[in-house]
């Protein structure tokens, strides 16, 4: 497998990765006995899984840019 396709089959799978992440973490601080900034804060590392994903999807749009233009 190129490189290529190797960061897609990664972009592809930060894709379907963040949501569900995301949706685990939003129900377990539903649940979780917090309160006020603690139940906010529970929210870091989803938010961290979107940036990642965000940079992800820069890269891709970089080398595939450059693909086009060379």
């Amino acid at each position: 497998m190129n490189k290529f396709g190797e960061l897609k089959f990664w972009l592809k799978q930060a894709l379907w990765l963040v949501p569900i992440a995301y949706t685990i973490n939003f129900v377990y601080a539903l649940y979780s006995d917090q309160k006020g900034g603690t139940f906010g804060d529970t929210f870091g590392a989803a938010n961290a899984l979107f940036s990642g994903t965000a940079l992800l999807m820069l890269v891709l749009a970089v080398i595939l840019r450059l693909k086009i233009t060379l």
